[in-house]
């Protein structure tokens, strides 16, 4: 009975753990991922924006945001970051602007030595983040972030990810750190 009750103690823990945004959300509830399917992570019309909005340069840092990144799709996770051997692959995460509750729309930049490049985000709704301590006076909707990326066009090189959520004079970024580097071949 004992050992039962510590058993029920500890699943309650993992339960718990599991609703930390900073935590990495997983995918099996939603299935197998593409990747183990055969279907593709992206397609044609994934790949970069052709010409980048005009006002996403004068996107600053804000403290009123945050992000993270749960999985890069077609990618290895590495000390130096994400490596794609790929031709596609798919990002999934979420951003919450602290002064919106229906979440703005997002953009993926990715800043490299052989230059920027832009992705449409699609944005959705995480429970895991809504529910969180920190966004739960907020409750944020769509919160989730997923970005497919077709890099065809793409030069390899290693690239610093943020998003840029909201837009025009509103569009502030959100750097998604050093360990979440892209590294295109």
């Amino acid at each position: 009975m004992k050992l039962l009750i510590a058993l029920m103690s500890f699943s309650g823990l993992m339960l718990v753990g599991c609703s930390d945004p900073q935590q990495p959300s997983s995918l099996a509830a939603a299935g197998e991922p593409a990747a183990a399917t055969g279907a593709p992570l992206a397609s044609e019309s994934d790949r970069a924006l052709a010409a980048s909005p005009s006002w996403l340069q004068g996107a600053q840092e804000s403290d009123r945001l945050a992000c993270y990144v749960d999985v890069v799709e077609g990618a290895k996770r590495t000390a130096a970051g994400w490596d794609l051997a790929a031709k596609s692959a798919r990002l999934s995460g979420w951003s919450v602007d602290s002064r919106n509750q229906q979440q703005p729309p997002a953009l993926l930049v990715l800043q490299g030595e052989q230059g920027q490049f832009v992705f449409k985000a699609v944005r959705s709704q995480r429970d895991d983040v809504t529910n969180a301590e920190q966004f739960k006076a907020l409750a944020p909707v769509l919160p989730g972030v997923a970005v497919s990326l077709f890099l065809d066009g793409v030069p390899a090189g290693a690239y610093r990810a943020s998003l840029v959520v909201g837009e025009g004079e509103s569009a502030e970024r959100c750097d998604l750190g050093a360990s979440n580097q892209l590294l295109v071949h």
